[in-house]
């Protein structure tokens, strides 16, 4: 008895179907590592790297703590989305004769699973030099979005902060 072209194609697909079958399953992905301990480390320090900057008022060294596409919101200004708002901002506003620095900082850090974003909120004292000779700590609070780079650095991709108790 003869088979159809027909009639061996389907025997064919079905053998092939059958050991097909009975490959081994694939190895399962591995979990990425956890790096979270070293990335709150080296946001600890690339943040008091940027404090240091506001504090000598450094505007260039300051400006390459945030990514291209960063974003910020500082209180009572309109909202700063591009690299010459940015530099503007930090020219005109925050180097102001009377802000004279950035202290106390009480920061709490959250780092994604993924290790690729990280918010640090919380409390720090703006300090502004008045006039008269007088010195001024005035309470701010502040939430910043950290993006790790392709390098393992991190850099601000968004920033807000405000007065407060």
């Amino acid at each position: 008895m003869k088979c159809s072209p027909q009639c061996a194609f389907l025997c064919a697909s079905l053998v092939f179907g059958l050991f097909s079958g009975c490959a081994p399953a694939p190895a399962p992905m591995a979990a990425p590592k956890d790096t979270r301990s070293e990335d709150l480390a080296t946001l600890r320090a690339t943040e008091d790297k940027l404090v240091s900057a506001i504090a000598i008022r450094d505007v260039d060294q300051i400006l390459t703590f945030y990514t291209d596409d960063a974003w910020f919101f500082p209180p009572d200004a309109p909202m700063v989305k591009t690299a010459a708002e940015r530099r503007t901002y930090w020219l005109n506003s925050q180097m102001s004769p009377g802000f004279t620095a950035v202290q106390g900082i009480d920061a709490k850090f959250e780092i994604a699973q993924s290790g690729e974003l990280a918010v640090e909120y919380g409390r720090f004292f703006e300090v502004v030099s008045h006039k008269d000779g007088a010195t001024t700590m005035q309470p701010q609070t502040h939430v910043i979005t950290w993006r790790k780079q392709a390098d393992g650095s991190w850099k601000v991709t968004a920033v807000m902060w405000h007065g407060g108790k």
